[in-house]
């Protein structure tokens, strides 16, 4: 879209069937009897109200780019009630050690203390290099609340900048996109097309779907980059400049010897390590697992995430009210090790010998026995028997197993890449969005003839009033500039330049 509102001229090659990539909707329309919220996300589904989520919420909200902010609705990630004194009190199902509560009382009010100490020590060049594991004392079971198995093995500051997100929107809460989150992306791939925006007479751009880039090269002139894609349409094209906005695994299987790669960056490529990320919905008849809420207000916004160490990790209730009858409900919503266990389970839906998807399914089996499990004990818990007679269909998806992404987000072990600056919330939509406008800028250094400073004129064009990307460099409130560093992206210029 920024190319687009330049007047740049440019392709679009996706390798998938769908734009967006982990922003995947996935619909149950046709299975079953329609409901108002047929569909899960796959992927990303929420967004947290906080300032560095600040670029997201601006790119939905703005009349000059998405102007879709109707389709900004509540999220309710935690059902909860405060005392007068101010304790919360939680109402959602946990389950550990198969004992229907919480984590030991110990832990909760020693996490924040734990984790600040950490905080005021990570400043510290010997802790630059430590993974959570080694600034942990305490055995990492008890930890299981927040934290899925092998998750300590990842950087010290990755767990921090993780909680600090999820922390700060305690008190200023979530929000979700009403249809999906496909719906953010398919808006965008349709101001692309469009012969209106940004102006009347615009040059529509389509999307070359199911259209995987194989190879990439620099052409003989030294100056050009030659890039080569499969599918039905295999071709080969030259360009002034590539955007590769492709996850590293799917990097990596590209043919990149023609580009005569530094042996540093083809080593990044191959270390980066990604997150794993299952997620199961299940589309049930009826809505069986309102007793946990504390009022007929708390039923009617729905919502609550309840935990457990079974295979199930997380499961998300939804936050609407369809009525009492069909509701998709994310069953599960495993990370690290424990998604990588479930997407074992996980069937290949394009395969047509795959079965029918019934609840005598094996990762349907399981689910529906974690529920049982979970909430054995409370008021009208469900028998696995109910769960049976409830159940519609499920669809399940692993991003390990995605070719178009092979993991789900970037997870930065103890010392990687400490060098190069990374965005603190670059897991998020937002920082995606924040990589693209730093790139775009030093796009803009690297080709202006006009002046030395090339990266000031850059961010003067960016910043105008007529761009619609200008809220990127409002600083936040608390006067704070953002990650995109405009002299880091100059100096960035230059040395590409000089090489």
């Amino acid at each position: 879209m920024m190319l687009k509102f330049r007047g740049i001229d440019f392709d679009v090659v996706e390798a998938s069937d769908h734009v967006g990539g982990r922003c995947a909707t996935h619909s149950f329309v046709g299975v079953g009897p329609d409901c108002a919220h047929d569909y899960y996300d796959m992927g990303a589904m929420r967004i947290p109200k906080i300032g560095s989520m600040k670029s997201t919420l601006n790119l939905i909200k703005s009349p000059s780019l998405l102007n879709i902010p109707d389709s900004l609705v509540e999220y309710v990630y935690t059902v909860y009630t405060v005392d007068c004194q101010g304790n919360p009190t939680y109402y959602e199902p946990f389950c550990y050690w198969y004992q229907n509560k919480d984590s030991p009382e110990c832990v909760s009010p020693n996490c924040s203390k734990m984790l600040s100490k950490m905080c005021s020590r990570s400043s510290s060049p010997r802790y630059k290099s430590t993974s959570t594991r080694d600034r942990t004392t305490t055995p990492p079971g008890i930890f299981s609340c927040f934290l899925p198995p092998a998750s300590f093995n990842r950087a010290l500051t990755e767990t921090l900048s993780d909680y600090a997100d999820f922390v700060q929107t305690d008190q200023k809460g979530w929000f979700r996109v009403e249809g999906g989150m496909s719906f953010v992306t398919d808006t965008m791939a349709a101001r692309l097309k469009s012969t209106i925006w940004p102006q009347a007479g615009a040059t529509s751009i389509d999307v070359s779907l199911s259209t995987p880039a194989v190879a990439m090269s620099l052409a003989s002139d030294g100056r050009t980059i030659q890039v080569t894609t499969g599918g039905e349409k295999s071709s080969t094209n030259s360009y002034d400049m590539v955007f590769n906005t492709t996850a590293l695994g799917p990097l990596q299987q590209m043919d990149l010897s023609g580009l005569n790669l530094d042996r540093d960056i083809l080593d990044g490529i191959r270390a980066l390590s990604y997150d794993r990320a299952t997620k199961v919905a299940i589309n049930f008849n009826k809505r069986w697992w309102t007793g946990f809420y504390p009022n007929a207000d708390a039923m009617h916004r729905g919502g609550g995430v309840s935990s457990s160490d079974f295979p199930l990790g997380f499961t998300v209730y939804p936050s609407w009210d369809n009525g009492d009858g069909t509701n998709v409900l994310i069953a599960s919503c495993a990370w690290a090790q424990d998604a990588s266990r479930m997407a074992a389970l996980v069937p290949d839906y394009t395969d047509p010998s795959t079965p029918t998807p019934s609840y005598a399914g094996p990762i349907a089996a399981v689910c529906l026995e974690g529920l049982v499990k979970l909430w054995a004990g409370r008021q009208e818990a469900p028998t696995l028997k109910d769960l049976h007679d409830y159940y519609i269909t499920h669809y399940a998806w692993a991003w390990s197993h995605d070719l178009c992404t092979c993991g789900t987000f970037a997870l930065f072990g103890p010392g990687r890449f400490q060098n190069i600056y990374p965005n603190a919330h670059y897991a998020w939509i937002s920082g995606a969005l924040d990589s693209v406008l730093f790139s775009v800028i030093k796009f803009l250094a690297a080709r202006s003839t006009e002046s030395p400073d090339v990266a000031t004129k850059a961010l003067k064009l960016l910043a105008s009033d007529s761009n619609p990307d200008k809220k990127h460099f409002e600083k936040n409130e608390r006067g704070e500039h953002p990650e995109g560093d405009e002299r880091l992206a100059y100096w960035c210029a230059e040395a590409s330049a000089m090489k």
